[in-house]
């Protein structure tokens, strides 16, 4: 019979879902009421989530959806940089782009230079 209890922790390790108690978990308490099973959104029961204003008191809790974008784009109240005129795809533009991004500065300035206006000042003395 010593075998059994070595041979359901050898299971219990090599298969952690059944270590688990079968029982259903209980959802926590509403935060406000504190009586009924918190089952919406900001750990709230649903007469609590639905009564105006009550919603408005807890935040919504952090999403990790909540933080996207690449860091190119003009976030909060980050300086604007001063333009520059090195050219896309250069040394200089790169050298560029990494001093702001230390400085932690918007990476791209609206008048900075592009290859578009490079080529448009060419057909210009071209013509």
């Amino acid at each position: 019979m010593s075998a059994a209890p070595a041979t359901l922790a050898l299971a219990a390790r090599l298969l952690p879902e059944l270590a688990r108690d079968p029982r259903p978990t209980r959802r926590p308490p509403c935060r406000h009421c504190g009586l009924r099973s918190a089952c919406r959104p900001r750990g709230l029961c649903p007469r609590c989530y639905e009564t105006p204003g009550v919603r408005a008191l807890y935040a919504t809790p952090p999403c990790k959806f909540n933080r996207r974008g690449s860091g190119t784009e003009p976030q909060g109240q980050r300086p604007l940089p001063a333009p520059t005129d090195a050219l896309p795809g250069t040394a200089a533009k790169i050298a560029v782009l990494t001093e702001r991004a230390r400085q932690g500065q918007r990476l791209f300035h609206p008048a900075d230079a592009t290859l578009a206006g490079r080529q448009v000042a060419a057909r210009r003395r071209a013509a």
